[in-house]
């Protein structure tokens, strides 16, 4: 996660004024891995359960218990946005976003929906068998 943020993320960051980091697990921040510049709001909106109970409930349109965290509060508005994007999920929050980032998200969500889900079943293997924890 570090070299991708160091090689991929911190490059668009640079460019912005403002930019929230959402992370699902606190790990990578908590213990230094990765270092946001301060331009940056960084929050934790953390799913309390199981992949596939989030993915079952996902489909049914329901909501599942999230977790909240601030680490960093660029904007003075993370609590809020961090609240609404536990609540809202990915399409009610879009009336939040440039005409740019509701399109690029449209378009490019479902494109890359199949890849996106093998690669995580895949990282999600190598967590349940032990793999991870040998890196």
């Amino acid at each position: 996660m570090k070299e991708v943020h160091e090689k991929k993320i911190r490059q668009i960051i640079s460019y912005k004024s403002d930019f929230v980091l959402d992370f699902a697990s606190g790990y990578n921040v908590v213990f230094g891995f990765i270092r946001p510049p301060s331009n940056t709001d960084v929050i934790l909106v953390a799913p309390r359960m199981i992949g596939e109970g989030i993915l079952d409930l996902h489909k049914q349109r329901k909501g599942y218990p999230v977790l909240i965290g601030v680490k960093q509060d660029h904007s003075g508005e993370l609590l809020e946005i961090a609240r609404l994007m536990a609540e809202e999920g990915i399409f009610n929050q879009m009336v939040h976003h440039s005409t740019t980032s509701q399109y690029g998200t449209l378009t490019r969500m479902f494109k890359y929906y199949d890849l996106i889900r093998k690669i995580v079943e895949d990282e999600a293997k190598d967590i349940w068998n032990g793999n991870f924890t040998k890196e």
